[in-house]
């Protein structure tokens, strides 16, 4: 195994949003963040599944060499027994000779089988393959790799893996301009393509995330990679588990926040409240100390036929305030207790200044509570 993870650091930031500016008058508590990782190694964009019980799962990509892409980027998982109060130490759960990167993953069902999606990337040569893996113990041991069939073009796995009303799963794969959807009839044994979620030349949507909300709905927010200015996300609905798909125009999350476009978006549906709630942050790349995380959230009614219904909750400071590098981003929440998330994000600083392609990532942990 590449690593060791044995430095636990609590970064003493505590933040209480109180209604201010156009906030909503219910207080949300962000905690400290935590950062348990080696510095020496480069930790991020971290899954987290919730198992029985308080049990967690996080898997993430973990590179020894400190590279944002790099054939040394492999996968690693750990466990939480307490709902992430403390952390088995990472164990390696997949290396092939490429980048193993951009994991997604999913509790399928009460057997203990568990899908994660990744794709392998030659950090020379460009994307070798996207593909899968399954546990049928609850991550403890994995099955062999299998190759998606029929990708479109270079992409990446990104979002959730939903399990829809309909009986099936489905995820999507991530392509500048192009976003196309993966199914599942038999609980994550094969998949198929079902095409092109959308394919625009005029703009171009990336990093689709994709939530399953009521009934058959789906939503599905991305972030703008042709602009480099304050553009706001774009947002797609489905009434039909995802068989077709509404365009319903640039949302009202981080409007007037320079950057944005740089910046994934994550949301997360509470079926108890009837809640979805977005995730957003910036990238600002000459005031680094400004860049700031987001919580939006709206009952889904309200953002099915329009997406300026976004309501802003709360801002919280970036992790790594003191950086030369922006704000690396890709939260991760779970619901934990009836006002409580348990949540996982990654920042970074650079290596040094005379190695411009090295950075440090750190996977920080944080609560959200609610008042």
């Amino acid at each position: 195994m590449k690593n060791k993870f044995t430095i636990i650091v609590l970064y003493t930031l505590f933040v209480q949003c109180k209604k201010k500016e156009n906030y909503e008058k219910s207080e949300y508590l962000f905690s400290p963040y935590t950062i348990v990782s080696d510095t020496l190694y480069h930790s991020s964009e971290g899954c987290l599944l919730r198992l029985n019980g308080d049990t967690l799962l996080n898997i993430f990509r973990l590179d020894s060499s400190n590279h944002h892409v790099s054939n040394g980027g492999q996968l690693v998982e750990r466990y939480s027994f307490n709902v992430g109060k403390s952390w088995t130490q990472p164990s390696v759960i997949y290396d092939s000779k490429y980048d193993d990167r951009n994991v997604i993953a999913c509790n399928i069902d009460n057997s203990g089988r568990i899908i994660m999606v990744f794709r392998r990337y030659d950090a020379t040569a460009g994307q070798i393959d996207i593909g899968y893996c399954l546990s049928e113990d609850q991550g403890k041991t994995w099955g062999k790799y299998y190759i998606l069939l029929d990708v479109i073009d270079d992409g990446q796995p990104f979002g959730n893996i939903l399990k829809c009303n309909d009986g099936r799963l489905k995820f999507l794969i991530s392509h500048p301009g192009k976003a196309q959807l993966y199914e599942s009839g038999d609980l994550g044994l094969s998949w198929k393509s079902k095409g092109l979620v959308y394919d625009f030349s005029d703009i171009l949507p990336d990093e689709a995330f994709m939530e399953k909300l009521n009934d058959n709905n789906l939503i599905m927010i991305c972030r703008d990679e042709a602009t480099q200015n304050n553009a706001s996300y774009f947002q797609f609905v489905s009434i039909n588990n995802g068989n077709s798909w509404n365009y319903c125009g640039r949302t009202n999350l981080n409007q007037t926040k320079f950057d944005v476009n740089r910046t994934a978006p994550f949301l997360f549906y509470d079926n108890s409240s009837n809640i979805i709630y977005a995730v957003s942050y910036e990238r600002n790349i000459n005031t680094n100390k400004k860049d700031s995380i987001f919580l939006y959230k709206a009952n889904p009614a309200e953002i099915l036929n329009s997406a300026k219904n976004w309501k802003l909750l709360c801002k919280n400071p970036r992790p790594m305030p003191i950086s030369d590098a922006s704000f690396y981003g890709y939260p991760r929440i779970i619901k934990t207790s009836s006002n409580s998330f348990y949540g996982v994000i990654t920042d970074r600083r650079n290596t040094t200044q005379l190695i411009t392609d090295n950075e440090y990532a750190f996977l920080y942990s944080f609560n959200i509570q609610i008042k």
